[in-house]
């Protein structure tokens, strides 16, 4: 779950915009997609990757909106990484050997 967190909270003022759980509900969630993929700069290989990119970013988007939505101190919004789960995420900043930093 802190890897989840650490993940939605980097680099959230990228991407302005503090959606609550209403406002996802409410929202076309692909052409948000989209609009996020190429802010990011982000191209798939094909529509299996890019589906399954939508899909973990659906998950994050949802845990953006309900942490938003539950009155907290902070807010989290979208970033580079939102279409990375926790594993694809702590990969991308650990590394295949589990290190952060490189000596």
């Amino acid at each position: 779950m802190k890897a989840v967190v650490a993940l939605l909270l980097g680099c959230a003022a990228a991407y302005k915009t503090e959606y609550t759980i209403e406002q996802v509900h409410s929202m076309d969630t692909l052409a948000t997609f989209k609009e996020w993929a190429t802010a990011f700069d982000r191209s798939y290989s094909g529509l299996e990757e890019e589906s399954h990119k939508y899909l973990t970013w659906l998950d994050n988007l949802h845990t953006i909106g309900e942490t938003n939505s539950a009155g907290l101190t902070y807010k989290l919004g979208l970033n580079q990484f939102s279409d990375m789960n926790a594993e694809e995420f702590k990969l991308y900043v650990h590394g295949k050997d589990g290190a952060c930093y490189k000596s």
